[in-house]
């Protein structure tokens, strides 16, 4: 059933004093940077703790009761406790506590899920008038200036704004339910974290999506109900065939708001963390001592470049994790290339070791062995492999082998009928796949006409092809 939207502004604002700044919770304050190492690699460390930290927090939690109405029409409360910064981001959280004393929040429902995302809440209450549901705004204190700096990481808690706008955050709030620095850090000012969801009642909030891997049965799925309640997570009982009309109950609605002390086992109070890195790769080894991560090459050929993602996780006292993510490329240019694959002597001579030469007079250039990861020497047969085709359009997808990190190199494709004239091809994709194929292919392609017959199409030629900026 359509929501219709209307909306009230209240005109108050009561900013609230921090409490006790006793626990912890850990934060991700900048971003790791991603990596880019020259081949041949030398062993590298990272200082984590110059991008990890732990940020104190009120000695009381914000708990919103949240219920909602089971398959058999019972209610099930599911709380969402909110950990807020004592020190960083004062006018946020000031803010946000005058909401919850106030009462503003009270009967509002979380109106947005985007799935991997957020969950989104405190704009709108649900009002039900017999079978109608109307949708009141809840009403809003002047807007907030940003005051960005810690990292949207999984489990922040952060307040949205307008597009285009830093300074409009009001009364929406949002849970990330993923990593989302690479996003939310770097777009309208970055949106400001000013709290954690504590790790028990995390998984409340991942009710709210679908997409949640190993619920076997998500108590809630999306609907698009107009509005601003384009994507709202509303019970499964709510999808019934044929559709019930909606009640206050299909909603995950806040039914309370209360301050607790924070429990021992949700924040720590050592400003030490535990520091771990997964993701690692075969051609890599990885340590870490204290808070410094040592990377250094192992097994990695010294003729190729490498990208390996690294996931850093930090951990409290107590068990709460923040996460982030960098990338190492290992680079290869090709003179590096060309020192470690020729002799001395070979290297002096650009008739067998220059970018154009063939070595092995195979028709294979050393530029094209070096940014397809070969061995000069070594006779292969063609470059082309076709490995799908779309006879309606004529396009062909093409694949080869590459060395994903060379330098200066861009690959094309060109086409012939005539294997004497060759122009660029417009209508062909490459990809890139890990072993060796051949180095060209003639292609005949059959296409069905407007009157059902096939119709063969003339025989073309493709090669692959290469720009190079030594």
């Amino acid at each position: 059933m359509p929501i219709s939207l209307r909306s009230s502004l209240g005109l108050c604002f009561l900013p609230i004093s921090a409490l006790a700044q006793d626990p912890i919770v850990p934060v991700l304050n900048t971003l790791i940077p991603d990596r880019v190492e020259a081949q041949p690699i030398s062993p590298f460390t990272i200082e984590l703790a110059n991008y990890f930290g732990t940020e104190p927090i009120l000695d009381e939690l914000v708990r919103l009761e949240g219920n909602y109405q089971d398959n058999d029409g019972n209610l099930v409360t599911a709380n969402l406790d909110f950990l807020l910064f004592s020190q960083r981001s004062p006018i946020t959280r000031d803010n946000f506590l005058g909401y919850v004393e106030r009462g503003d929040y009270l009967t509002s429902v979380i109106h947005r899920s985007a799935p991997g995302f957020v969950i989104q809440g405190g704009g709108f209450t649900i009002l039900q008038n017999g079978e109608n549901l109307s949708s009141v705004d809840v009403p809003t204190q002047p807007p907030i200036l940003n005051e960005f700096g810690v990292s949207n990481t999984a489990r922040t808690i952060s307040m949205a704004k307008r597009s285009s706008d830093p300074d409009s955050a009001t009364s929406q709030w949002f849970v990330s339910l993923a990593a989302n620095s690479d996003n939310l850090d770097f777009q309208n000012g970055g949106f400001t974290v000013f709290g954690r969801i504590s790790q028990s009642t995390f998984a409340n909030a991942q009710l709210l999506d679908p997409t949640t891997p190993n619920a076997p049965d998500p108590p809630f799925l999306l609907a698009n109900l107009g509005g601003a309640f384009t994507s709202t997570p509303l019970h499964q009982s709510a999808f019934g065939n044929p559709v019930p009309p909606l009640t206050l109950g299909d909603f995950f609605r806040i039914v309370s708001t209360s301050r607790v002390p924070v429990p021992a086992s949700e924040a720590g109070t050592s400003t030490a963390l535990n520091y771990t890195v997964t993701n690692q790769a075969p051609d890599f080894s990885e340590s870490i001592t204290g808070s410094t991560l040592r990377i250094e090459p192992l097994s990695l050929s010294p003729t190729r470049g490498a990208q390996v993602d690294y996931d850093v996780t930090a951990t409290d006292s107590v068990g709460n994790e923040v996460i982030d993510t960098f990338t190492l490329s290992v680079t290869l240019d090709y003179e590096t290339w060309r020192n470690q694959v020729f002799t001395p002597e070979q290297q002096n001579d650009d008739l067998v070791s220059g970018p154009m030469a063939d070595p092995n007079n195979d028709g294979r250039t050393n530029l094209q062995a070096y940014a397809q990861d070969l061995d000069p020497f070594e006779n292969i047969s063609s470059d082309f492999i076709a490995i799908d085709s779309t006879p309606d359009n004529q396009q062909i997808l093409l694949s080869f082998r590459s060395n994903i990190n060379t330098t200066s190199v861009d690959f094309f494709v060109e086409e012939s009928d005539d294997l004497v004239t060759w122009t660029r091809s417009s209508s062909t994709t490459i990809a890139e796949i890990p072993e060796p194929l051949g180095r060209q292919v003639s292609i005949e392609t059959f296409i069905t006409t407007a009157e059902g017959e096939v119709e063969l199409i003339p025989r073309r030629f493709y090669r692959l092809a290469f720009t190079f900026t030594p």
